[in-house]
């Protein structure tokens, strides 16, 4: 996005690229690794590496799809002459919809685990809460063989949906 509006501005592409520095310190700090990465890019052009050559190594280290993409991008619009800056605004607005579905999607993940964890601890703290109150409740339940049973099945079922509970959640994690 900052690229975006430093060629709006009137920046050439390369130093519109070089601009980014300025923007980048204040959101990500000065040992971000957005900001290592617009350095070599900087260092990059200084040495007459092309822009092109340099968003494609930089995709191809971070490993993740989307600085690739954007890579491919801007190779091609900049070389068919594409309006870059509606180009990389809307390569940007992309990735940014695409991240934040991510993030969406991971809240929702998160409010699973946390409530497969809170139904986890319910059926202690229901049978503390009905021993509490009522002194003597469960005693029909462990103080005979078939009580024994009934309960050590629930214990059982409780256990496997345990299990698959934990194993789920670090399969979705």
């Amino acid at each position: 996005m900052s690229v975006a509006a430093n060629l709006r501005a009137g920046y050439s592409v390369d130093n519109a690229f070089a601009e980014c520095v300025q923007d980048i310190v204040p959101l990500y700090g000065k040992k971000s690794l957005m900001l290592t990465e617009l350095y070599r890019i900087k260092k990059g052009l200084c040495n007459n590496v092309p822009l092109e050559k340099l968003l494609q190594e930089l995709g191809k280290r971070s490993g993740c799809a989307s600085i690739r993409e954007f890579g491919e991008v801007f190779t091609i619009a900049r070389q068919s002459g594409g309006n870059l800056p509606e180009v990389i605004q809307s390569t940007a607005n992309l990735i940014g919809e695409r991240i934040a579905g991510q993030q969406e999607i991971q809240t929702i993940i998160s409010g699973r685990v946390l409530e497969q964890r809170v139904m986890n601890i319910m059926p202690f703290l229901l049978v503390c809460y009905i021993e509490a109150g009522n002194r003597g409740f469960f005693d029909v339940l462990y103080h005979n063989a078939l009580g024994v049973a009934v309960m050590t099945g629930c214990l059982a079922v409780y256990l496997t949906a345990y299990c698959l509970s934990r194993r789920i959640c670090k399969k979705i994690l």
